[in-house]
């Protein structure tokens, strides 16, 4: 597991999830992230919370980003768009794979898909403004 992708992710997030695998594709630039699920995170119906994969698709979309821009630009997003598709019938863990999409000279998009096993669970799009100098 590459440390420097894991640096990408805020450590309040690090530290409260249990990521297995991680890796980075820079030919398709893309990163995937598997995700151990933890059952007390699930809601009472035992499903996986949307909130929960809304958070992570961001997380894993910004540090793919973060890898792309130079040390003195910041990132804002502008937006963020879930899609959910289908609540898995076995949990298992999450695998989160984000990829760029296009950029522009100020403008990054990010698409994300979010499985858990062989069940596609949601499909995020992330658009991020460059700043700074």
């Amino acid at each position: 597991m590459s440390t420097e992708i894991l640096d990408n992710i805020p450590l309040v997030l690090r530290n409260a999830i249990a990521i297995r695998e991680s890796s980075r594709n820079a030919k398709r630039n893309c990163l995937k992230i598997l995700i151990e699920l933890n059952p007390d995170i699930l809601t009472s119906h035992g499903e996986i919370p949307g909130g929960l994969i809304s958070m992570l698709t961001i997380a894993v979309a910004e540090a793919l980003a973060t890898t792309s821009i130079q040390s003195n630009k910041a990132l804002l997003v502008v937006n963020h768009n879930v899609h959910f598709l289908k609540h898995p019938e076995t949990l298992n863990d999450i695998e989160i794979e984000s990829c760029t999409l296009s950029r522009g000279e100020r403008i990054l998009n990010i698409s994300s898909y979010t499985r858990c096993g062989e069940t596609d669970v949601a499909y995020a799009l992330s658009t991020f403004v460059v700043e700074g100098d």
